[in-house]
């Protein structure tokens, strides 16, 4: 086990194990199982409000279902780290819905190396009615700046527009492989 102070290797900063678990928290450490049947949804949200750095998705299937509209609602600096292999996937039956992942204010956002799957074959489209209303994006950040979206891959949609990045308050925001 680790000492109290996480001081053991000579020139090491003294600092707190509490400390040290705020640089890198896995979603696991707030009961996501990504076992690819256990609704994830509420310990995914529950890591990301309580994240103060580095949130790890380890590798598994998430799944994820909507509560009023949206999946998960990120936050002002938060590092949404995806191991190769670690996907939301959306709940079947889930449908209709606006985006999985939501941020009125995303400022210095990284979401990283993650798989988001929208599970289309199990969340038909009813009309264009309900498509027109409720666009099944994957990632929808209305504001904020320094947002970086980095080897995110999106399948088995049905999204027009799979990321959108809108409103004047964004700024310095890039998307790569």
């Amino acid at each position: 086990p680790l000492p109290l102070d996480c001081k053991e290797a000579t020139g090491a900063i003294n600092r707190t194990y509490t400390a040290r678990l705020q640089d890198t928290t896995s979603v696991k450490d707030f009961g996501a199982a990504g076992d690819g049947s256990t609704d994830d949804t509420a310990a995914l949200q529950l890591a990301i409000n309580g994240s103060t750095g580095e949130l790890l998705i380890p590798v598994g299937t998430y799944i994820i279902s909507p509560l009023n509209g949206t999946f998960l609602t990120l936050k002002p600096n938060l590092h949404l780290r995806g191991v190769p292999g670690a996907i939301f996937k959306v709940k079947n039956n889930a449908g209709p819905y606006g985006s999985v992942l939501f941020a009125t204010d995303c400022t210095n956002c990284i979401i990283q190396n993650l798989t988001i799957d929208s599970n289309i074959s199990n969340n038909p489209i009813s009309s264009l009615a309900e498509i027109a209303a409720n666009g099944r994006g994957e990632i929808l950040i209305y504001g904020g700046s320094n947002i970086r979206i980095q080897g995110v891959t999106i399948q088995n949609t049905s999204a027009v527009n799979s990321i959108i990045l809108n409103g004047t308050s964004v700024k310095n925001s890039s998307i790569t492989d």
